[in-house]
Parts: structure tokens; sequence; C-alpha cells
């Protein structure tokens, strides 16, 4: 074979031809996204809609029914599910495999806008479903130790320092501020004085809700030709601002304020959810990231973005810590995933030292496996598939493949120096021999996990990366025995 002569003739040349696979398995190693599991698109979509007023028939009627009347006519849709509850309405569309979702929920959009719901009726929310969505990074924040820092100067510090610079962070996709308090202004109206002022509480809550928001206030114009908006800043900044607020006038002049009518006091609103942490109350920073960014470098760039927060004066009396790190979580399951592959390659080593008697030739052998597992990252890469589990649990697998090929090549050309031919001729004769039966051996291996890439539904998204793995991986193997 023309290879097998190459190889022999031009071993600089096939030297370099090995480097190469494994510079180019480096690279692609070193620059593929890190996941636990490979990115898995259900081609699902969730249509709910709310009317609090409604009861189960009236959803389903008004709702439901319509709505799945328009629906029906988009493409490529397997099954509709419908459920209709009080005040609520779920319509679920379970598409064909290998449905753009994206495309879908454009599609299902432009439908809902077609249909006139009941006035009471919220609009529709389209909610796609993404096994990535839970949280990939929590941490929690309290006061240092001495420090006095209250629930309701945390949650500040979380929502308008914290949150707003995570948000910003690449591949970030939601951030949510659990616990803490938020102050809230209670409005006390006495009777008597509304009475006197002949005012009503309704009045005194249309008043002070109108002096209190931010309006439109018309333009300026400037020189130029130019104008510039101006907005009446109207939100009251403190007990101070509400107790003056206006919300009567008795003549000329003499305007009535809350403070005559009304007490105003500061307290805190009920809290909706609690966070602990080790035992201290604290606010907790929960992020999830958006689909398709690689968790290991979000939260490698969260900690990044933490560690500059924690420089600035208004954290000075802040102390944060992680609560939950899912990328530790795939970090640890790869590694131990790498040193199953290692322990394995060694000890195919140690066997082959024991049979062939040989270090020289049981080196050779062994550089086969790690170049033609690295190598075929570049394939992996190409097909734009993560590093996870999957796929170093395949390379797992195809590591004593690899070395079959190597095995059976080396026995021949031991077989032809046995005859009494020189290295070279031993090389080339030996080679050749086997060159078909390694062919069709590796062929087979093929054949099991090459269907598995044809198979529709869950299972062919759940098992690719493996199959590719190994694919590529006894391919790479079959060519650098051979080289």
């Amino acid at each position: 074979m023309r290879i097998i002569r190459f190889s022999v003739n031009h071993p600089v040349a096939t030297c370099m031809i090995l480097i190469l696979f494994f510079m180019g398995g480096s690279f692609a190693i070193s620059s593929m996204e890190v996941e636990l599991l490979p990115s898995i698109s259900i081609p699902t979509l969730v249509v709910l809609t709310q009317n609090p007023k409604a009861s189960p028939e009236e959803v389903h009627e008004e709702i439901t029914m319509p709505l799945e009347e328009a629906l029906n006519s988009v493409g490529s849709l397997a099954s509709v599910n419908s459920v209709s509850l009080e005040g609520e309405s779920r319509i679920i569309l379970e598409f064909d495999w290998g449905r753009d979702v994206a495309l879908a929920e454009i599609e299902v959009r432009e439908q809902i806008n077609r249909i006139k719901l009941p006035d009471d009726a919220k609009k529709p929310l389209i909610w796609k479903y993404d096994p990535s969505s839970s949280p990939i990074f929590r941490f929690d924040i309290f006061g240092k130790a001495g420090q006095e820092v209250g629930a309701t100067e945390l949650k500040h510090i979380a929502d308008n320092i914290i949150k707003p610079r995570i948000e910003r962070t690449n591949g970030v996709g939601e951030v949510a501020v659990l616990g803490g308090t938020e102050p809230e202004y209670r409005i006390t109206g006495d009777p008597e004085r509304l009475k006197q002022y002949n005012l009503t509480v309704l009045s005194l809550v249309r008043c002070v809700r109108e002096e209190a928001r931010n309006r439109k206030g018309g333009t300026i114009a400037i020189r130029g030709g130019q104008q510039a908006s101006v907005r009446i800043e109207g939100k009251a900044g403190g007990v101070e601002d509400l107790r003056n607020l206006i919300v009567g006038t008795i003549g000329p002049g003499k305007t009535i304020r809350v403070k005559d009518v009304a007490e105003v006091v500061k307290s805190t609103k009920k809290a909706e959810s609690f966070a602990r942490y080790d035992g201290r109350a604290s606010v907790g920073i929960s992020v999830k990231k958006t689909s398709g960014a690689s968790v290991v470098s979000v939260v490698e760039a969260i900690k990044g973005e933490l560690a500059r927060l924690s420089e600035r004066q208004e954290m000075a009396a802040i102390e944060m810590a992680v609560s939950q790190d899912d990328s530790e979580y795939v970090l640890n399951a790869q590694n131990l995933v790498v040193d199953s592959i290692i322990q394995g390659v060694l000890l195919a080593g140690i066997l082959l030292i024991l049979f062939l008697r040989d270090i020289r030739a049981t080196l050779i052998v062994g550089l086969a496996t790690p170049v033609s597992i690295i190598a075929a990252f570049m394939c992996l890469k190409g097909l734009d598939l993560s590093r996870n589990v999957l796929t170093l649990g395949g390379m797992g697998l195809a590591a004593g493949m690899t070395l079959d090929s190597s095995i059976v090549l080396l026995d021949a050309i031991y077989k032809q120096l046995e005859f009494g031919k020189n290295p070279r001729d031993a090389a080339i004769t030996g080679a050749s021999e086997v060159a078909g039966g390694i062919f069709s051996s590796n062929m087979t291996t093929v054949a099991v996990f090459l269907p598995i890439l044809f198979i529709p539904g869950l299972m062919r998204e759940i098992f690719k990366d493996l199959s590719y793995s190994i694919i590529w991986a006894v391919l790479f193997s079959m060519v650098v025995g051979i080289l």
C-alpha cells in the first residue's frame, strides 16, 4: 500500500503528521466548551394564559379552544395537549425532532397575535423547555463578623450593585435575588381630618399616586434647532417627601399635604423568600446561564466579577460565600473520566511489556492511543460538540480499541523480522499483510455505533456524542497505527 511505503520511506514527514494530529487535537480540547452533559434541545413549547376571574369552563371555552384551533396550523406539530384550570390555560406543543424551536416560537407567537382573547385575560406567555435552564451558580452575602448589616441594606446592595454587574457578564441569562426585605411606606389616613378637608381615602390614594410618579414634562428648545425632553421627577425619596406631598387645596395659596390628613411610617414589606447560609440570615444571588454557554466559562467570569466587586467601598462590610458551583462538579466528573482513561492506558502498557518483553515496542504502541484520542477531538470540535462526560466516556471506551490496530501491526512486523528480513522490508511487508484485516475490524466497530446517529428522537441527542467519540477515535487509531 502506498501509505505504508510513504510512512516507511519518509519517517520525518510521518513524525510531522503525528505531531500535527497531536497539536491540532490539543488546541481543539482547549477551545471546546466544557459541560457536564451534551446540550439537548427538546422541541416543546408551552403557552400559558392567565385570566384570574374565569372558571375552568370559561377558560376552556374562551381561551384554550380558540388558541388550540389557531395553533393547530403551526408546521411540524407532533401533538397538542391542553389543561384548563381556574384562571389559567396551559397548552403544550410538541414538535417533530429536528424542528428549529426558535422558528417554531416565532410562528406560534404570530398565530397567538391573531386571536382575540377576553379583555380580562393576560397576554399569553410562551415558555421553552431547556434542560440547562436551572441555576448553575449561587452565592450569599451577609455582614462580616462584628459588622451590623440589616436585611434591607443587604437586599439593596444585591439589587442595585451586585445584580446589574452580574447580568452584564458574558453568558449570564438570569439573575435572581433571594431573601432580604425591601422598605415600604405606610400611609394611614385620619378619618376625622379627611372629613374636615372634604377628602376620602380613595382621593388620598389617587393624589399620592399621581404626585409620587414621574411625569413627562415636555421639551426645551436648544440653540441649533435641537430639543431636549424634560421629565418631572415625582418619585418620593423618603418619609418627609411623602408627608409633604400635596393632596388638595383650600382656597388660594393654601395647600393640603399628606401630613395634614394622615400619618406616614416607614416599615418593611413582608418577605417573599428567605435565605440562610451556615445558619446565618443572608441574601442569596442565584445565576442561570444562557442556552449554549459553557458552565465553566460563565462561572469563571462571574467569580472574576465578584473579585472586582469586593474591592468597592460599598462592599467593605459585606462578606460573600459561594453556596453552589456547578463548574466544580463538571470538572470533577470530567477529571474522574480522564483519570480512568490514563489508568487504562497505563495498565495496557504494563500488559504489553509482559507479553512483548520489549520496552521500545511498548512505547511505540503506547503512544498510538493518546495520539489517536487527542486527534479525534479535532473532528468533535468541527462538529461543534462540547467536552462533556459522554464524549470523554466514548474516548475511554475507545482507548482499548485504539491499541488493537497497533498491536496487530507490530506482531506482523515482528513475524517478518523472524523470517530474516531487514526492518524496512519487514515493516512494509508486515503492515501490508494485515492492513486489510485492520481496516475491516475498524469498520466493523464503526458500523456498530454509526446507526445511533440516525435514530430520531431523544436517544440520538443523548448518545450522539458517545458515538462520534468512538467512531473518530477508532478511525484515527487505524491511521496512526499504519503511520
